[in-house]
């Protein structure tokens, strides 16, 4: 299966093309990821893991979807954007 990509920003979060096991990396900036059933809302409150280019690729093995947030939520009235790909695991 191809990548397919998902590209988050600060302001929001963004699901994953993909439920179930996948590989995930991100190619532009440092990313939140939350693993869920519900699309999170707002930006607190939800336990979340951070993924940086270094960290390389992560394999994913659980049954949700993953949702991805650029990790800079700082700065009032500025929008940053992420490249996260996605691929499903076999």
């Amino acid at each position: 299966m191809a990548s397919q990509y998902v590209y988050p920003d600060n302001t929001e979060w963004k699901a994953s093309p993909f439920t179930g096991k996948q590989i995930l990396q991100t190619q532009e900036n440092d990313v939140l990821i939350y693993f869920g059933s519900v699309l999170p809302v707002g930006y607190e409150g939800y336990p979340h893991m951070h993924l940086s280019i270094e960290d390389g690729i992560f394999r994913y093995e659980g049954t949700e979807t993953p949702y991805f947030r650029t990790a800079n939520n700082n700065n009032t009235g500025m929008t940053t954007k992420s490249k996260i790909a996605c691929a499903t695991l076999l």
